[in-house]
C-alpha cells in the first residue's frame, strides 16, 4: 500500500474512531452500561482504534 493510501485510510480510521468513541462517551454519560447499542459502540471503537494503530505502524515503516 502506498504512503498516500495509508494516509487516506489513517484519516478515515481516525474519523470513525473518534465518532464511535464519542458515542461511547455519550452512552457512558447517560449511564448506559449494557445493551446492544453500548456493545456496538464498544466493538466499533475497538475496531477503529486497532485499525488506526495498524495503519500507523505501516506508515512508520
Amino acid at each position: 500500500m502506498s504512503q498516500e493510501a495509508i494516509q487516506i485510510h489513517l484519516i478515515e480510521a481516525n474519523k470513525n474512531g473518534c465518532f464511535w468513541l464519542g458515542k461511547l462517551a455519550r452512552l457512558e454519560s447517560l449511564g448506559v452500561r449494557a445493551g446492544s447499542e453500548r456493545d456496538e459502540a464498544e466493538q466499533k471503537t475497538s475496531f477503529w482504534l486497532h485499525r488506526y494503530g495498524t495503519l500507523a505502524d505501516l506508515a512508520a515503516n
